[in-house]
């Protein structure tokens, strides 16, 4: 999984779980390889801060404070 920090640092994570998994229930190759593939196509995508990780979280952010009822936290995220 690739997410962007709070810092802006594209991190990869889960990297150790996914290669003991592959051990673990023998992943074939091509599977591996679409994985890593998608993997580093996504961190790009953060890293270049390129739709649809930009701005679009942001709208479903303020929508979730303004369910949550904080005006105050609606308001730092728009």
């Amino acid at each position: 999984m690739c997410r962007r920090g709070p810092g802006g640092a594209v991190e990869i994570l889960d990297r150790d779980e996914f290669l003991q998994h592959r051990e673990r229930y023998g992943y074939p190759d091509h599977l591996v390889e679409i994985a890593e593939r998608s993997c580093a196509e996504v961190a790009a995508l953060l890293a270049a801060e390129a739709e649809p990780s930009a701005s679009a979280p942001r709208g479903w952010l303020v929508a979730l404070a303004d369910l949550l009822c904080d005006p105050a936290l609606a308001g730092q995220l728009t």
